[in-house]
């Protein structure tokens, strides 16, 4: 089968971000990502074509595209379980910010004498991944918002006070987390 594409040279940019698991979401105030966003949203069906015969699946959620691909079993549990660990720190997340939504300015520094008092938050921090020595309940939820952020679902935007834009693609987590609940 051939088929012929006339696709922007902003591509192999587009496939390496995606490939590697990472989202564009329209609201980035990070430029080239923001850039790409456009370009996918502009030649969505010629990409989504495209990708399709090299074995990718160009998905596009509430203003953030992103790759699927068919998933063997133990793929998919794999990837439920990395999601899963997201799980205490998002529940940690809508506690202090309960209107949490992509769009969302999420302040840290804010939230850590709460964080300190709370002792169902605090000891809901101390599960979370950290480095060791890290006992305090907001250098855990550091290191969680910047591991969503490394996932392309936050993005710091002001690294001296720790103020996290919530990207479009925080909607992912939020929609796999309600088909969960709704399937229980």
């Amino acid at each position: 089968m051939h088929a012929n594409f006339s696709l922007p040279p902003q591509s192999a940019e587009i496939f390496d971000r995606l490939s590697r698991g990472l989202f564009i979401s329209r609201n980035t105030p990070n430029l080239p990502v923001s850039d790409l966003y456009q370009i996918i949203f502009r030649h969505f069906d010629d990409y989504k074509a495209y990708f399709k015969i090299i074995g990718f699946e160009l998905e596009k959620g509430k203003d953030y595209f992103y790759f699927s691909k068919s998933e063997t079993r133990g793929q998919t549990e794999e990837k439920a379980e990395r999601l899963f660990k997201y799980l205490d720190g998002l529940e940690i997340l809508y506690s202090l910010e309960p209107d949490l939504r992509p769009g969302s300015i999420l302040m840290l520094e804010q939230h850590e004498e709460q964080l300190e008092k709370n002792r169902n938050l605090k000891k809901k921090s101390l599960k979370l991944p950290g480095k060791i020595g890290q006992e305090k309940a907001i250098d855990r939820l550091r290191s969680f918002c910047r591991s969503l952020e490394k996932e392309s679902f936050m993005l710091d935007i002001d690294d001296r006070q720790t103020k996290y834009l919530v990207l479009d693609s925080f909607q992912y987590l939020v929609d796999f987390f309600t088909k969960i609940d709704q399937n229980s």
